[in-house]
């Protein structure tokens, strides 16, 4: 008979010791049983051709490694909330809650992209393996709200884009810069403060408001007041918000008119109204200045308004 593979697979009867090759077995004699798997076989070798394990140790091992290449290509959605370590399988990981994800080994995977996604307001760590890099950094990465994208070279991972949102001090958004390795702030803003419960030595104000954003400080004073004042410091801005100029000096309006006698200095770290400052009844003006302070590690006063988005 002919045989049926690759189309489907044969069904042959087998040869029971002592049969000659004219006895009859299923229908087929010894000898034709023989011609049978030999076309068999013919038709294997046909199919499979030569050395059809190439460079694997096995044709199965070489029919996981293209099942397993095609599954990177692809990739797969994975949800994780505790440490876990990524696999040739994880296309995209997204994240809750504060644990680890650690990236395999970068050797041959090369083109091989992993994203992984923090979708809660915990810090995920992703980890590497070994002394392998991340762009060049041998240290691990830390993400917020956000996303970060990395490839394999072959050896190493780079990272490709990433950003993410930190909204624990005010708003905070990062970029991921690939010329330093690291994340770059692109965006920050304390929103409006209100500290008028915060002014010191009896001074009043309607509203007393500060604001942060990048490094420009900028305070505002409404129906300020000095009447009751022991001296003319009325608020000492905390780290984060402080001056880097020496002196900032402002015109002090009082019912709407400038004094030419009237400052308000800022100099390192009070904002202080210069002249007769009891005489103060109905003040308004605006300061701005720059800040090379870090970012704060906690915000004064209450929140008056939302943050813009």
């Amino acid at each position: 008979m002919a045989t049926s593979y690759p189309g489907g697979l044969d069904a042959f009867s087998p040869a029971i010791s002592g049969d000659n090759q004219s006895d009859t077995v299923g229908g087929r004699t010894h000898e034709a049983m023989h011609n049978d798997i030999n076309d068999g076989v013919v038709a294997i070798q046909t199919e499979l051709g030569a050395d059809p394990a190439g460079a694997s140790t096995t044709v199965v091992a070489r029919l996981n490694a293209a099942d397993a290449a095609t599954i990177q290509k692809a990739g797969r959605y994975e949800t994780f909330s505790s440490a876990n370590t990524a696999t040739a399988i994880n296309g995209v990981t997204t994240v809750t809650g504060t644990t680890t994800i650690t990236l395999p080994t970068a050797a041959s995977i090369s083109g091989q992209t992993f994203t992984i996604r923090n979708t809660g307001t915990a810090v995920v760590t992703i980890a590497r393996t070994s002394s392998q890099t991340i762009d060049g950094t041998a240290a691990n990465v830390t993400l917020l709200k956000g996303s970060i994208t990395v490839a394999s070279d072959g050896a190493n991972w780079v990272v490709l884009n990433g950003s993410y949102a930190d909204e624990t001090i005010g708003r905070r958004l990062f970029s991921w810069d690939n010329n330093s390795g690291r994340w770059q702030t692109t965006y920050s803003d304390t929103g409006w403060r209100d500290i008028s419960a915060s002014l010191e030595n009896s001074w009043t104000a309607g509203a007393a408001m500060m604001r942060r954003a990048g490094h420009q400080i900028t305070f505002q004073f409404l129906a300020l007041n000095g009447a009751s004042a022991g001296t003319g410091v009325l608020y000492t801005p905390p780290t984060g918000f402080r001056t880097n100029t020496a002196v900032v000096t402002q015109d002090l309006f009082i019912n709407g008119v400038t004094t030419g006698t009237l400052f308000l200095c800022l100099s390192a770290p009070a904002l202080t109204v210069t002249g007769t400052y009891a005489s103060v009844t109905n003040g308004r003006l605006r300061v701005q200045h720059t800040s090379n302070d870090a970012w704060p590690a906690s915000l004064p006063g209450t929140a008056s308004t939302s943050i813009p988005v």
